[in-house]
């Protein structure tokens, strides 16, 4: 298929979807121009995808395992990866986001360090990690998850495990500054 007609096809999917979604957009109370906006970064991400996807051989290339739960009875940690590729050597671990910058925050390399445990421990081998900025072309960005950082993060969960034992909702305060810190207890279970 030339590009344009994939390019057309793939567009005119999304169109369809998000007329099937239509009530759940119309539930979310957003305003017209919010919705086109929100369209239109879909469209620019979707295109994205796909110009990486054919760039990296599309339909030629296995297909990754995509949404992949692992869950670590040892460490107590479950994480749900967004594609792994096992064709590579070593595998790569891609997680996508969908955020305005291609900064890879803290936040993002212990996610990859924690994804980086699981996998060693259920396939054991080292994969290679990244995250994958969908709102970029090229947005693929790789980073090395060291023996150290693994260290680090085996301890971090275990020090969470440690400090996480009570039932009580009290002993576990809010203090991320974005969500409500005087919700209803009796609707905590919820949540």
């Amino acid at each position: 298929m030339d590009y344009s007609d994939l390019r057309r096809t793939v567009i005119d999917l999304l169109k369809d979807e998000w007329r099937n979604q239509a009530k759940q957009l119309y539930d979310l109370q957003l305003k017209k121009d919010e919705i086109e906006l929100f369209f239109q970064e879909s469209c620019r991400m979707i295109l994205n995808f796909l110009h990486n996807f054919l760039k990296d051989g599309g339909f030629e290339q296995p297909t990754p395992i995509i949404e992949k739960t692992i869950f670590s009875e040892k460490l107590k940690l479950l994480g749900r990866i967004d594609a792994i590729y096992k064709n590579k050597s070593p595998p790569l671990i891609i997680d996508f986001k969908t955020c305005k910058t291609m900064e890879v925050s803290e936040e993002y390399k212990r996610q990859l360090a924690i994804y980086t445990l699981l996998y060693k421990e259920q396939f054991h081998q080292h994969p290679t990690t990244g995250i994958h900025f969908l709102k970029f072309k090229d947005g693929l960005k790789l980073f090395n998850v060291s023996a150290q950082r693994l260290a680090e993060t085996k301890k971090m969960v275990s020090d969470i495990h440690n400090r996480t034992q009570s039932n009580n909702i009290s002993d576990y305060p809010c203090v991320c500054g974005w969500c409500d810190k005087n919700f209803d207890k009796k609707n905590v279970s919820n949540r």
